[in-house]
């Protein structure tokens, strides 16, 4: 690979994909994440393939690139999921009472997370308002919507992907 030779990387790319992809998932719970995180790692490999060294196999050196990245991406939707439920529960309270010059900017941000909750598909806002406003975990969920849990899973991924990408101009306002 170092020497640009494509054939050696399609090789690796056509060996392992697959079983990347079904590991990651076994991670995530979620395909289309999972050969997200997979396609970036052989994307990097390609990219960096002048400075990959595999210390051990190629494929002990895959599983534990996936098994990190996936661990990563966890870590990163516990967070945006914790911003995104702070915003919405503190939608109502003034956040910014020491400063009246912001009084105005959390109002349109209130209204600005309110616009995009309401431009979600119907499922979609009815499965995330029952989990991040009513506290609803998702066995619950499918019990009140008659879905299955994968439903409710992929239902609210896409939700949150909508709102984060609805919403990530808001970052710059609010820090």
């Amino acid at each position: 690979m170092k020497e640009d030779d494509i054939s050696v990387f399609e090789a690796i790319f056509k060996t392992h994909y697959s079983k990347l992809c079904f590991y990651a998932n076994t991670i995530i719970g979620n395909i289309s994440v999972s050969e997200e995180i997979v396609a970036d790692l052989f994307t990097e490999i390609w990219e960096k393939r002048a400075q990959v060294a595999f210390n051990v196999s190629i494929e002990a050196y895959l599983y534990k690139s996936v098994y990190n990245r996936c661990l990563n991406y966890i870590k990163h939707t516990k967070v945006e999921n914790a911003y995104v439920a702070y915003l919405l529960k503190n939608e109502s309270k003034n956040l910014f009472t020491e400063t009246p010059w912001y009084a105005y900017d959390e109002k349109e941000i209130s209204k600005e997370i309110k616009t995009a909750i309401d431009n979600l598909p119907e499922q979609c806002r009815k499965i995330f308002l029952l989990s991040r406003v009513q506290n609803k975990k998702y066995h619950e969920i499918t019990a009140i919507l008659d879905l299955s849990p994968k439903t409710i899973e992929n239902q609210m991924t896409i939700a949150l992907r909508k709102l984060r990408e609805a919403l990530k101009h808001l970052l710059t306002v609010i820090i």
